[in-house]
């Protein structure tokens, strides 16, 4: 009897283990670059993915020359050669919700940001984590590439990468890069470094009339943890370092408690004083 039981339990849990392998979902992504590269140049791809698969890999427009290894595709692209493939991203079913501990700084510049803005912030993946990912590597040292959550993949579905000659869609029915390009012609020109070609990105009214004016010498940030603004200075070999903060005042490292602190008031900032001596005011201990 104790046998059946185990057997029973035995069987629970593998049918419960196969439903939960089952209950995947699965995302036709096409990935293709060389696009808009005035010069031919190798391509070494590595397709990676966490909380997530990659199945059914298939290569499209590549030369013989082109290599598909597992999931590494090396190529040479561009000066008008497009590589690509094609492959299905599976990956488990999750509400994603937006993040809960959001810091004041974003959700102020939220609240004063303009509907795209907002937008574009509200979609990006610190906004909404999402620990499924698709990483496209693109060398050796994994410091060129970049990833995108499976999140992302299920909103946006199109996603131009210029600097990389990259172009990732999403869905059986996917738009070509030259139909993408036609969807953006309504918001030619409003990008802000687009904007800045023909005006200020803001008057100084526009901006203190929603922030507060923090490069005033006057500003002081009410939530500022001591010793304040600091800017960090060393040098080659150093153990230990300090910093300058707002009214040139002088501060240790949190671990040094040999060097001692002093700032300028408001006043004498204003007037250009200088405190005589500064320099002898520091003193940093090195170990032997």
């Amino acid at each position: 009897m104790k046998h059946i039981r185990l057997l029973t339990v035995i069987h629970v849990i593998l049918s419960t283990a196969a439903l939960a392998a089952d209950s995947k979902e699965s995302l036709k992504v096409s990935l293709s670059w060389g696009h808009r590269c005035e010069r031919s140049a190798p391509y070494d791809i590595r397709l990676l993915v966490e909380d997530a698969e990659i199945e059914g890999l298939e290569a499209h427009f590549l030369e013989p020359t082109d290599v598909i290894t597992d999931n590494r595709l090396t190529t040479q692209a561009g000066s008008g050669d497009i590589d690509g493939v094609v492959f299905m991203l599976r990956y488990p079913p999750r509400q994603i919700n937006a993040v809960q501990n959001l810091h004041s700084i974003w959700s102020d510049l939220i609240a004063r940001s303009d509907g795209d803005t907002i937008r574009r912030l509200k979609q990006d993946p610190a906004y909404r984590p999402d620990s499924r990912k698709l990483i496209i590597q693109m060398n050796e040292e994994a410091t060129k590439g970049f990833s995108i959550t499976v999140d992302q993949i299920l909103e946006t579905k199109v996603f131009w990468v210029p600097s990389l000659g990259m172009y990732v869609t999403a869905g059986d029915d996917p738009a070509s890069l030259e139909n993408h390009f036609r969807d953006l012609i309504p918001y030619k020109g409003r990008r802000i470094s687009e904007q800045m070609r023909y005006g200020p990105e803001a008057t100084y009214e526009q901006y203190a009339a929603r922030w507060e004016d923090m490069g005033s010498p006057t500003y002081r940030n009410g939530h500022m943890v001591p010793p304040g603004h600091i800017v960090g200075i060393t040098w080659d070999s150093t153990l230990y370092k300090f910093g300058i903060d707002r009214g040139a005042g002088v501060w240790s490292d949190y671990r040094i408690l040999t060097v001692s602190s002093s700032g300028l008031t408001l006043e004498t900032w204003r007037k250009g004083s200088r405190t005589p001596g500064r320099a002898s005011d520091l003193r940093t201990d090195y170990l032997s």
